[in-house]
């Protein structure tokens, strides 16, 4: 069961690997490096795996991008945290909205 408390300008839940403290105005620019730094168990491509156990389930995180950089950054700096607190074996594929093709 997954709870939430509000605060003015962040959201902690609870439940699914342990509370996440998300920063919701996010004061400073993640960047690609700085995730890639915060998450040294992440593989290359957006992949997670557990070191230490074979994961019960595969999953696929597909994200819908369109010019909104900042945006991608911040989800992607708290959901690989979340992916890997829960030992799941599991890749994210950014996908870009492309139209009038």
């Amino acid at each position: 069961m997954l709870s939430s408390l509000f605060f003015k300008d962040a959201i902690l839940l609870n439940g699914a690997g342990g509370r996440v403290f998300i920063d919701i105005e996010h004061k400073h620019d993640y960047t690609e490096a700085d995730i890639i730094r915060q998450n040294p168990a992440m593989l290359p491509g957006g992949v997670g795996r557990p070191r230490d156990c074979t994961a019960r389930h595969r999953v696929a995180v597909i994200v819908p991008y369109r010019d909104r950089r900042p945006h991608l950054n911040i989800l992607l700096s708290h959901l690989h945290p979340m992916l890997q607190r829960q030992q799941l074996d599991y890749r994210i594929y950014v996908v870009e909205q492309v139209w009038g093709l």
